[in-house]
């Protein structure tokens, strides 16, 4: 079960970035650099930073919660046709439209671990998992929706998983603003409302927030 004071800390560190877009959307010009910084505010105070212990190739060793590139537990494999959806698989390989697939774990951009076990590092499984991607604007919204299977992948037992979709406006010509964004959040939200996972918080942000519609928080009675 997760602990309020990690789910406060978390949801601060969201709000933090997302005012933080907001005022200034390249104060962070690359989506590593939004990673680095939420690392950075989550790594403030002592809730993630603090030791925990874990084994090593069967040895103890100390770490803390907070990481980043962290592996899923669960292993995935992308279609020869649709080399961009990942989809779940346990087994070794598989063979796929003749082609000879071997699944491997995917990797979520920031992880707190599960603080109530100590295993071995390499299979620690992650209470909160955090995506995000800023301008990832495919039709097909594959990156959303790799980062949503990654999460609620019953292999991978997340706790919490959060969800961002930052958009800066001004990187973006005046034909994807007013044909594509449009279609963009509306397929993010019949997205959602097809599968809709009680573990799962995403923020559709775009920075300047000229409309209602350019902030989308689902589940919808999810505030920040």
């Amino acid at each position: 079960m997760l602990s309020r004071e990690a789910v406060s800390k978390v949801e601060g560190a969201i709000k933090t970035l997302r005012n933080k877009f907001l005022e200034s959307p390249y104060f962070c010009y690359t989506e590593s650099d939004l990673h680095c910084y939420l690392y950075y505010l989550l790594y403030q105070g002592s809730t993630f930073k603090k030791p925990a212990r874990v084994l090593v190739k069967g040895k103890p060793a100390t770490t803390i919660l907070l990481h980043k590139e962290y592996p899923t537990l669960g292993k995935f494999y992308k279609h020869p046709n649709e080399k961009k959806v990942l989809i779940p698989e346990e087994r070794n390989f598989i063979i796929v439209d003749g082609n000879r697939m071997e699944p491997s774990r995917g990797f979520y951009d920031l992880a707190i671990i599960d603080p109530n076990e100590t295993k071995d590092f390499r299979w620690q499984k992650t209470g909160i998992a955090i995506e995000l991607a800023l301008n990832d604007l495919h039709p097909s919204l594959w990156h959303l929706k790799n980062d949503y299977t990654k999460i609620t992948y019953d292999r991978n037992e997340v706790k919490r998983g959060y969800i961002f979709f930052f958009v800066r406006r001004n990187d973006l010509s005046t034909r994807i603003l007013k044909e594509r964004l449009p279609k963009i959040r509306l397929d993010l939200k019949s997205f959602y409302n097809s599968k809709p996972d009680p573990r799962i918080r995403i923020l559709y942000l775009e920075s300047p927030r000229v409309e209602k519609e350019s902030e989308i928080h689902l589940p919808y009675k999810w505030t920040l």
